[in-house]
């Protein structure tokens, strides 16, 4: 008699059955991250368009206006005179919702930037303020879930 070898189909079954039991429950955990990781990613890049539209106001001695533009989905440092500047702009994504108090920040020469509350929400209901109290320059990233 020859002796029992291998897996009964049944078997197999079972093992796929289990294993799509447990990628079925991660997959939520997995698209939550990568949404959180997306929101986190476009705060930053908006907190660093307006560092930067700081340093430059500072460095080129002018005024240096950002502009949130929700009709064309931009957040972009405003145009001047000199056309060989190279100008930084940051796309609203689709699912992320932008409220200001104002659509344009004025970043001074002297490092004071013009007051403002910027509210950045997503669908996961994850949200950030960026703000300024604009006497001392800072620009606080407030990350909450």
């Amino acid at each position: 008699m020859f002796g029992k070898k291998g897996f009964t189909l049944i078997e197999l079954l079972l093992v796929i059955v289990v294993i799509s039991l447990i990628l079925g429950m991660g997959i939520p955990l997995v698209n939550k991250n990568i949404n959180k990781t997306f929101f986190y990613n476009f705060t930053n890049k908006v907190y660093f368009l307006f560092e930067y539209a700081k340093s430059r106001a500072i460095l080129r001695n002018e005024i240096t206006k950002v502009i949130i533009d929700p009709e064309s989905e931009l957040i972009q440092i405003s145009q001047s005179q000199d056309q060989s500047i190279e100008f930084r702009k940051v796309k609203i994504p689709s699912d992320i919702e932008i409220q200001a108090d104002s659509l344009e920040i004025l970043f001074y020469p002297n490092g004071t930037i013009m007051e403002f509350e910027i509210s950045i929400t997503n669908k996961d209901r994850l949200f950030c303020i960026l703000s300024s109290q604009g006497f001392d320059g800072k620009i606080i990233n407030s990350l909450n879930e």
